[in-house]
């Protein structure tokens, strides 16, 4: 890739309706990756099936002007297995979502959000080393367990009036929305299971 402010793109890349609303601009494009908590990574397993993974993952701009993506991931993983030597094709995208939109019917509710895909091949793994790090061994370090603060931050929505909302005053939404709001914020922090002990 160049050092040019675009991604470079063939015809198949390209956004097909709304065109006006698409971006290759690198840094737009670079934006919502960065933002998107979770991307979606799609390969080729071994056996041949299509599969696309949630993971976590962070993108860099190397001093070359080349991109990379870092993706998070278990070394017992399909993911890992499968892509451990490299030269494989990925297919990602990154998602953020912003919310929900609610009309004046049915038919008007959307969703307001923002996507990207970035296609890329996967570079051999590099061996684990002895520096490696032991999440265990972190746990009964005292010294990094007294300062610093480990936990989960949850995201929930927070309703929004339009500029053409009539039905309730500043900072009030009816109780519909409001039930909705909270119903999604607790779906959004309900707790995890409690995965079975290990025999």
């Amino acid at each position: 890739m160049s050092a040019a402010t675009h991604f470079e793109n063939a015809p198949e890349d390209n956004v097909k309706r709304n065109t006006h609303r698409a971006s290759y601009d690198r840094d737009v494009v670079l934006s919502i990756f960065k933002a998107a908590p979770v991307v979606h990574v799609g390969f080729q397993s071994l056996d041949g099936l299509p599969q696309v993974m949630p993971m976590m993952a962070t993108i860099e701009v190397a001093e070359d002007d080349e991109v990379y993506v870092y993706l998070h991931g278990a070394q017992i993983s399909r993911f890992i297995k499968t892509n451990k030597v490299g030269g494989t094709n990925l297919a990602i995208t990154a998602t953020v979502f912003d919310g929900y939109i609610f009309g004046l019917t049915p038919f008007s509710h959307s969703a307001q959000f923002r996507s990207t895909v970035i296609h890329g091949t996967v570079l051999p793994f590099l061996e684990d080393s002895d520096d490696t790090p032991d999440p265990m061994k972190d746990l009964a370090n005292p010294e990094l367990t007294s300062k610093i603060w480990t936990g989960v931050m949850t995201v929930a929505l927070e309703p929004e009036p339009w500029k053409i909302n009539q039905v309730t005053g500043a900072g009030q939404v009816p109780d519909n929305i409001a039930n909705f709001s909270r119903d999604f914020a607790a779906r959004s922090t309900a707790k995890m299971p409690t995965p079975p002990k290990k025999a």
